[in-house]
């Protein structure tokens, strides 16, 4: 009975012994994994702030400019003064809801009429 026991006994310290071998590089190889997933992340990090530097400067850059392009003095440069104040045949008033439906209409009629010339130059070329 001792044998069968001691037989019993080794085979089950050997189980053991390979169970917390696989367990052990299994958690080595899981530790590595995760270092390489950190390493991967960070250098997307990186890559992302890198990217989002240069977008704020373009985006400080654009801001100026456009502050620059809304300054009056700027305008009149580009204009050549002919900058003014608009004249009594450029002013269209609207009273009724009867006049403003038909602005609608013709607005979207024109916009149908331009989608179809759109499509038809399209398929020509």
């Amino acid at each position: 009975m001792k044998k069968h026991n001691s037989t019993g006994m080794k085979l089950g310290l050997v189980v053991l012994s390979l169970v917390i071998f696989l367990l052990s590089t299994v958690g080595a190889l899981g530790i590595v994994w995760l270092r390489q997933q950190i390493s991967r992340t960070a250098e997307r990090c990186i890559e992302t702030e890198k990217e989002l530097a240069i977008i704020l400067r373009k985006n400080v850059c654009m801001r100026s400019t456009i502050a620059q392009m809304h300054n009056p003095e700027y305008l009149k440069e580009k204009l050549n003064s002919k900058l003014g104040l608009p004249s009594e045949k450029q002013i269209v008033w609207m009273d009724s809801a009867e006049d403003k439906a038909k602005m609608r209409h013709l607005a979207a009629k024109n916009k149908n009429i331009r989608a179809f010339v759109n499509s038809k130059y399209q398929s020509r070329s």
